[in-house]
């Protein structure tokens, strides 16, 4: 893993930096190609230290894997402001990432020596390729979904239509997306590491309702207070639309992000790329006649029944390994109405009405959440260290 994580890391970084000057120039900006090729050494740096890092999930041991990180920001922070003060401009962020990079793989390397895990036999490895290959294919199309809107608004609307909609994602999603996130790499070493289904499932029935649960928790006053946020924000004659649909769309997101590492854990990737393809054709297909219908907001429903419909397709994959996705239903039909009292036929409702459905959701979600974490488990990972 640490070969073959650094070779493709380095071997990125190399031709980052060597395509940085007519990259920089088709973008209009040769003069941030400097800033790219930092940026490219920061990049191979941080893949020194990738294997170290996983391994240190795998292993339960999520403090030194926090001391690494808070470590790293630490570094980061530090040379940006040092930078700064000696007049480096942008390029003092660049060399911030670099040190990032650098003390996030040497603290992983010497807290878990990555060559201390061995893949023994060419079949094994070559299962670990194809498994990782197919987690890449997924990577792949996941940024290639969460891209095709934004190019698609831009093409279309120009830079006033691409602000409204990218600032309306970054304010909708940005916090239900990051919890989902950070939960669900705690989870993953534990489907991993469990004997069967039987331990994934502990985890399963814990982790992706406390995942929809705390996105909800992040969504639903966006949602509510969209009009009003809408407001401070772009100005009463942008749509409050495209921000409640896609804070809706970071609840079905952080779903995603759960069902995926669940499915990923247990060694069922097929099925999660699978999904990833269709989401990928769906917006490609629709994105446009969705622009052309209804503009920013056209958009955001394409991505977020694209998503919705992408996951429901996994539902016989769940099932067969004794799962369910039955809890979703309510917390759907919520989120549902919540959105439409902002962008109804006759357009949000007074505000006193969203503020208490708004409230509600949150009281609902937060309760839930709390019962989750009191009553919920964590597979006990039985398997012994592998190699």
């Amino acid at each position: 893993t640490f070969v073959a994580a650094s070779t493709i890391g380095i071997c990125l970084a190399i031709l980052i930096a060597a395509l940085s000057e007519p990259l920089t120039a088709l973008l209009g900006l040769p003069d941030a190609a400097p800033f790219v090729r930092i940026l490219a050494l920061a990049f191979g740096i941080g893949s020194l230290g990738v294997a170290s890092n996983a391994a240190l999930e795998r292993d339960l041991r999520f403090t030194a894997r926090a001391t690494v990180e808070v470590s790293s920001y630490v570094a980061l922070g530090a040379v940006t402001v040092a930078g700064l003060y000696l007049g480096w401009g942008a390029l003092a962020l660049a060399w911030g990432y670099v040190a990032q990079g650098s003390v996030q793989a040497a603290l992983a390397v010497a807290l878990e020596l990555p060559w201390r895990h061995r893949t023994r036999g060419t079949l094994r490895f070559r299962s670990f390729a194809r498994y990782g290959g197919l987690l890449w294919a997924s990577a792949v199309l996941t940024y290639l979904a969460i891209s095709l809107d934004n190019v698609a608004v831009a093409a279309l609307g120009g830079a006033a239509a691409i602000g409204v909609y990218a600032l309306s994602y970054t304010v909708g999603t940005m916090i239900a997306i990051s919890l989902a996130q950070v939960l669900n790499r705690v989870a993953l070493p534990y489907y991993a590491r469990a004997v069967d289904d039987a331990g994934r499932l502990v985890t399963f029935t814990s982790v992706v309702p406390l995942s929809t649960a705390l996105a909800i928790l992040a969504a639903a006053p966006v949602i509510a207070l969209a009009p009003e946020i809408r407001d401070l924000l772009l100005g009463p004659t942008a749509p409050a639309a495209p921000l409640a649909i896609l804070a809706a769309y970071g609840v079905v997101r952080a779903v995603g992000v759960a069902v995926g590492t669940a499915l990923n854990g247990s060694g069922a990737a097929r099925p999660v790329t699978l999904t990833a393809a269709v989401n990928v054709g769906l917006i490609a297909v629709f994105v446009v006649p969705g622009y052309r219908i209804a503009g920013p907001t056209g958009v955001a429903v394409v991505v977020l029944v694209s998503l919705a419909s992408s996951i429901a397709l996994l539902r016989g994959v769940i099932h067969r390994h004794g799962a369910s996705l039955a809890f979703l239903g309510a917390p759907a039909i919520g989120v549902t109405l919540l959105v439409l009292l902002v962008i109804g036929p006759l357009g949000p409702v007074p505000l006193i009405v969203r503020v208490a459905a708004g409230a509600s959701a949150t009281i609902l979600a937060a309760a839930w959440a709390g019962r989750i974490v009191r009553a919920g488990r964590l597979g006990v990972p039985t398997v012994t260290n592998a190699t």
